[in-house]
């Protein structure tokens, strides 16, 4: 995604990392699974540090099942949604097109 190695291009990815952004106006709540082994969640919670309001939840699921309908972690991934956009839970979902 941008272009090498963190090693290779260190100035890209300083740029790149949310934490060194400005604080969103918008609510931040971070959904972190805890056993994800390609993101630590030591980076959800220096983000949660360095933007104050940020909420981080743990859900126990790995990296991908944040993502994924099928996975067990996934309602819960679909409440804070919900819960974010104010939308009634029973909201009738459209049927998928494919």
């Amino acid at each position: 995604l941008l272009g090498g190695a963190p090693e290779a291009y260190p100035d890209r990815y300083d740029l790149a990392d949310p934490v060194r952004l400005p604080t969103p106006r918008a609510t931040v709540h971070l959904l972190h699974g805890i056993a994800d082994t390609l993101v630590p969640i030591e980076q959800s919670m220096a983000y949660s540090r360095r933007h104050p309001g940020t909420q981080v939840s743990e859900l126990r699921c790995a990296h991908f099942e944040l993502i994924d309908p099928r996975s067990d972690a996934f309602p819960a991934v679909r409440a804070a949604v919900v819960a974010e956009l104010d939308i009634p839970a029973s909201t009738p979902r459209r049927p998928r097109a494919w």
